[in-house]
C-alpha cells in the first residue's frame, strides 16, 4: 500500500489512479488517512456492487418486505399520476394573466 500527500495526488491524480491499479493508494492530509483509491480495471460496475456486502444487505431486506402484485403496482402508478396531473391543471389555471408591458399600454392608448 503506498500513502500520497493530499497536494500531491491533485498535482498528478491521473498517475494516482495508474498507481491504484497495482496497489491501494492512501491519500493523506496532514499526516492523517482521508482517502483510499482502489483501482478497478478489468471489472464490471455490476461485479464491484455484487462484492459489496451492503448491497447484499440491501438485496436481502427488500426480499423479505411484503410483495405487490404488478396489476396492483400499475394502478397504484396510475391514481399518483392522475392526480399528479390534477394538481398540475389545478394550478396552472389559477394564474392571473401578466399585465400588458408598459410598451404596449403605450400603444393600446395611441389607438
Amino acid at each position: 500500500m503506498k500513502t500520497i500527500a493530499a497536494a500531491e495526488a491533485r498535482q498528478g491524480f491521473k498517475d494516482v489512479l495508474e498507481q491504484a491499479q497495482s496497489e491501494d493508494v492512501v491519500i493523506m492530509s496532514h499526516g492523517k488517512p482521508v482517502a483510499v483509491v482502489v483501482g478497478v480495471k478489468g471489472r464490471t460496475v455490476e461485479d464491484l456492487f455484487t462484492h459489496s456486502a451492503e448491497f447484499w444487505q440491501m438485496i436481502l431486506a427488500r426480499r423479505a418486505e411484503p410483495t405487490q402484485p404488478l396489476k396492483d403496482a400499475l394502478q397504484e402508478l396510475e391514481r399518483t399520476w392522475s392526480q399528479a396531473e390534477t394538481a398540475k391543471r389545478a394550478k396552472t389555471s389559477r394564474r392571473v394573466p401578466k399585465r400588458a408591458s408598459s410598451a404596449a399600454r403605450v400603444k393600446r392608448k395611441r389607438s
